[in-house]
């Protein structure tokens, strides 16, 4: 049997212009080739086979009061909402037609709202690079009373979890250049993160 749903990497995350226009570009793409987008996850990207549709889709990312009012406004000009992500940004979808313009094909998104946008990514990596990092600490002050495997491989733990989220904040706030060395850095310290949680999990067994 034909598969009919599928699951790519998301590659996309870091919300700079290029970034965005690479996804749209991706989403089209595969549209044309008869999957159909169902969610734009943080690690996946999940498709449905329809090879009867064919769609151009356009991300927003401003801050909704109104969701009903919202999605009214993009449905007047054809736009039918597909789903939305943790961060805020919203994909829309508009069936293909070749005698149209370009400019059909448009939405407006200003640099306001993606600003917005990277404001709130920014913030909720904040606060999480924070809590690792007061954990690391907590851990940390228990080794100077008394030495030990487990509390060290905690600490690790939390204080590479603070940089890999410290590494998400750098990168939202300066979203564009060197796109494939950042990709490596980060899963340099997701890597190093695992094994240090792996090496805590076996120090509490062990201790």
């Amino acid at each position: 049997m034909e598969k009919q749903q599928k699951k790519v990497r998301n590659s996309y995350r870091r919300n700079s212009a290029q970034s965005t226009e690479e996804l749209l570009r991706a989403l089209d793409q595969a549209s044309a080739e008869g999957w159909q987008l169902v969610k734009v996850g943080s690690f996946r990207i999940h498709y449905k086979k329809d090879p009867n549709a064919r769609y151009r889709y356009q991300m927003d990312c401003r801050s909704v009061d109104d969701w009903e009012r919202y999605q009214a406004f993009f449905r007047e000009q054809g736009w039918e909402h597909v789903c939305s992500s943790l961060g805020g940004a919203h994909f829309f979808r508009k069936p293909w037609d070749p005698s149209l313009p370009e400019e059909a094909y448009e939405i407006f998104t200003d640099l306001e709202s993606r600003q917005q946008f990277r404001s709130r990514l920014s913030k909720g990596a904040l606060l999480c690079c924070i809590a690792s990092a007061l954990n690391a600490v907590i851990y940390g002050s228990f080794l100077l009373e008394k030495y030990n495997i487990p509390d060290l491989c905690r600490a690790l733990c939390w204080a590479l979890g603070a940089a890999w989220w410290g590494w998400r904040v750098w990168n939202t706030r300066h979203p564009d250049p060197a796109r494939k060395k950042r990709r490596v850095w980060s899963a340099v310290l997701s890597i190093l993160t695992v094994l240090v949680m792996l090496a805590s999990l076996g120090g509490m067994l062990w201790g």
